[in-house]
């Protein structure tokens, strides 16, 4: 397989006959891409095709044999493993910036050998660190309902609870190099089941909406709640133009959102227990490729990160609630002359009421809150390390439930649901994933990143509603 692969690296690279070089301007014949759904594509990501338009960054190295020169990928996404012999391949190093397919992007820390292969580990990179000058836009609606399921184990990063007594991460050494295969071979498909923050998630996407279901148990405390953004036949389109490594304009619509549906139950045990706030940066995305634009593969990738956080006060205590709202409209912005103008979605309407649903049963004052954070990315990269034009919605339920022990025949109940709108061009990484990722970079010598790179419009709370009831002075308290 490792023979054939190379063989095939040498073949592509013939064939196409064009430097490896992203610095050339100079216009090649056109060159047909490679189907996105086939077994090599759908592993690696898509290959890219120099001299079709786009001028790349001078440190950029792309290598135009693409998926072929690939052997592996390590679980948390950020060590290739490539054919030395691979065209190209013998130019990289530390500080240059790898561009091996539309998931294979990102800036080299570290470029070694290991066994026959070249190890090449990476760092996040933001849009205009591969692109010097380049337009890009959907010619039509971009359908979601054909996406590649990437899921792999945990990888170090999806678990920031998961670290040693200094706060640092439990990876291997700095030697240590992954090179093995993805345990599960991607395909097309609607959910995916992992392990973020000790939750176990399942993640779903993309046909009738974008969702996750979690549970927990342990240390006295037993959750399970699920969230998910409905959309009807769900589709996007973008536009990004680029000239002398600046964003000029850029846009990313997605229309279908629906509304948004919420469940949570949540107890204590009568032994004892422990209050929770878990980060939870889930490790499956779901990817559509878009098309092979100016010889850049694009896609829309889908991710999510979730938290959680209990306060209960009480042993054998339980509480639980779910929610419905629907609204309509587009998530998006646009961007031009420097200034962002967002898009969302208008006026909700509660279907359920979440304090209508909710339950308790304690002698004491508990709560539960969580939120999710659903981002959507058309650009270059993989596993949130994603920089292209992206929107971000965040929903945050907080719920807290009163005992009458403590205020007489009253039992005091408050909500709030908010949702908020991220968005921009480049990168935007969940903070403790970035404190993860800086750790593991310290190896290396590297420059540690930031948790966000490129443009970005100020977040936007959209929707914001709080109740409490009864309508009391002392619920209000």
């Amino acid at each position: 397989m490792m023979l054939l692969r190379r063989l095939l690296a040498g073949l592509v690279a013939g064939a196409i006959l064009i430097s490896a070089c992203g610095c050339s301007t100079s216009a090649q014949p056109p060159v047909q891409p490679e189907d996105p759904y086939s077994p090599s594509q759908m592993s690696f990501g898509s290959t890219p095709i120099p001299g079709q338009g786009a001028t790349f960054q001078p440190d950029v190295v792309v290598i135009a044999a693409g998926a072929a020169a690939v052997e592996s990928v390590s679980d948390d996404g950020l060590t290739w493993m490539l054919d030395p012999n691979a065209p190209g391949v013998g130019d990289l190093a530390p500080g240059k910036v790898l561009f091996v397919t539309s998931r294979g992007v990102g800036r080299i820390v570290d470029a070694s050998r290991s066994g026959a292969d070249l190890a090449v580990t990476l760092a996040p990179v933001t849009i205009t660190d591969v692109i010097k000058d380049g337009s890009f836009a959907s010619t039509s609606a971009i359908s979601l309902d054909k996406a590649i399921v990437y899921q792999t184990p945990q990888p170090f990063w999806a678990d920031p609870q998961g670290a040693s007594e200094d706060g640092a991460p439990r990876i291997g050494p700095a030697s240590y190099r992954p090179g093995v295969d993805l345990p599960t071979v991607p395909g097309i498909g609607t959910d995916a089941a992992t392990v973020a923050g000790g939750f176990g998630v399942t993640s779903t996407c993309c046909e009738s909406g974008v969702g996750a279901a979690f549970s927990y148990g342990a240390g006295g405390i037993k959750i399970e709640g699920s969230i998910a953004l409905e959309m009807s036949q769900p589709h996007a389109s973008f536009a990004l133009n680029i000239a002398g490594g600046e964003v000029t304009n850029a846009s990313f619509h997605l229309l279908g959102a629906a509304g948004l549906k919420l469940a949570v139950a949540a107890g204590t045990s009568p032994d004892g227990f422990t209050n929770i706030n878990r980060a939870l940066p889930v490790s499956a995305e779901f990817t559509v490729p878009v098309a092979t634009i100016l010889g850049v593969p694009l896609s829309v990738t889908v991710n999510q990160y979730l938290n959680v956080q209990t306060t209960f006060s009480a042993k054998t205590a339980y509480i639980s609630a779910n929610g419905e709202y629907s609204f309509s409209g587009d998530l998006g912005f646009d961007y031009s002359n420097k200034t962002f103008t967002p898009s969302f979605v208008s006026d909700p309407q509660v279907k359920t009421s979440i304090l209508d649903s909710a339950k308790i049963l304690s002698v004491g004052v508990n709560g539960i809150a969580f939120d999710d954070h659903v981002k959507f990315t058309i650009g270059l990269g993989a596993y949130g390390f994603k920089a292209g034009v992206y929107f971000t919605l965040t929903a945050t339920l907080g719920l807290t439930l009163g005992s009458a022990l403590a205020t007489g025949s009253i039992v005091c109940r408050g909500a709030q649901l908010d949702l908020w709108g991220d968005y921009g061009v480049g990168y935007d990484i969940p903070k403790p994933v970035t404190a993860l990722i800086n750790f593991f970079l310290k190896h290396f010598n590297s420059t540690p990143i930031a948790s966000s790179g490129g443009i970005a419009g100020p977040a936007k709370n959209f929707f914001d509603r709080a109740v409490v009831e009864p309508d009391s002075k002392i619920c209000k308290k």
